[in-house]
């Protein structure tokens, strides 16, 4: 296995290490959208326990994923996330022109005082509301001007795209698969039993997943 892990397969990870009495059909949904929304709960509560899981996080934003409000373009930020970067690409003919943010304190923003970014002899300008909600890109992309944005952010991440890395380990899979396991049981079983069994197993793995986290993190930082 590589050093990371897509999404998606630690999504399959995770299938594989939850327990065959728990690989069933969920009340009102599909097997499959039971167990998925509840990786995803797994996947959010444990972020809270080790750091490195809520750094670092890149959100990737096309053109088309924003909206045109006045004269600028309106994108919404990932929720409760601390800006570290923000970095423009223009698409060329030979690929694609990075374009980095001036040094500027995002986390510590309270107005809409902007950061700005030269872009082909042009200064483009990004702003976060003062609720941290959404940002504004002003002026907006020329006529034929294919732009990307890069989000560099740290918090927890709650949605993820199949395709993307994520820095998940099969430790952090069986605990997720216990999780998992004690929901099935709670939700769908209505098994109290059951629960705490799981529950039980899943409080266990938690420790374990943060000191292994701190030593990979320790072993990294003197490499």
């Amino acid at each position: 296995m590589s050093d990371y892990y897509t999404w998606s397969q630690f999504v399959a990870e995770v299938k594989k290490l939850i327990p065959l009495e728990a690989q069933r059909k969920g009340v009102g949904s599909s097997a499959d959208d039971f167990l998925l929304s509840y990786i995803r709960q797994g996947v959010i509560q444990l972020q809270n326990i080790v750091e490195s899981f809520r750094v670092g996080h890149e959100t990737i934003y096309e053109i088309s994923d924003l909206v045109q409000e006045g004269l600028a373009l309106k994108g919404i930020k990932p929720p409760q996330s601390a800006i570290r970067n923000i970095v423009f690409f223009e698409r060329k003919d030979d690929g694609f022109d990075r374009y980095e943010s001036e040094s500027y304190p995002w986390s510590k923003r309270t107005d809409l005082t902007s950061g700005a970014i030269p872009v082909n002899d042009n200064i483009a300008k990004v702003a976060i509301d003062p609720q941290g909600y959404s940002f504004y890109i002003y002026p907006t992309p020329a006529k034929g001007e294919e732009w990307a944005v890069s989000m560099t952010w740290d918090g927890k991440k709650l949605d993820f795209k199949d395709d993307e890395l994520v820095p998940f380990t099969e430790q952090m899979a069986l605990a997720v698969a216990y999780f998992v396991a004690a929901n099935v049981a709670l939700y769908s079983d209505e098994d109290s039993a059951k629960f705490d069994r799981y529950i039980t197993m899943y409080d266990r793995e938690k420790p374990r997943l943060f000191i292994s986290a701190k030593e990979n993190s320790e072993m990294k930082g003197r490499q």
